[in-house]
């Protein structure tokens, strides 16, 4: 998946998307749940460090919560590689956690 004139190339977000939605209940809660995570996952082609944050003792790994997911105390989360010398935007997984985050 690459962003027009994005200079950077996302890979495995749709995968990692389709497994959390088998696996999370509430990716059904809202209808446009969907539509929200996927606006997100093309944003990180034109900025992948925007709203994340990188995970301690990982040194390209980052992590953040995904705004707009929040609904009855749980927040969609994920979390995906930088690969700064290949312009590359590795998903890692998503997930589903309690707020705060």
């Amino acid at each position: 998946m690459v962003s027009p004139n994005s200079g950077w190339q996302l890979v495995g977000f749709e995968k990692c998307l389709e497994q959390w939605e088998l696996n999370e209940p509430v990716s059904a809660v809202l209808d446009d749940m969907g539509l929200i995570v996927a606006d997100w996952i093309f944003s990180r082609a034109s900025n992948p460090y925007e709203g994340v944050q990188r995970e301690p003792g990982f040194s390209n790994l980052w992590f953040g919560h995904i705004p707009g997911t929040f609904h009855k105390g749980l927040v969609v989360c994920c979390s995906y590689w930088i690969e700064e010398q290949t312009s590359t935007v590795r998903c890692n997984m998503f997930g589903t956690l309690s707020w705060p985050v």
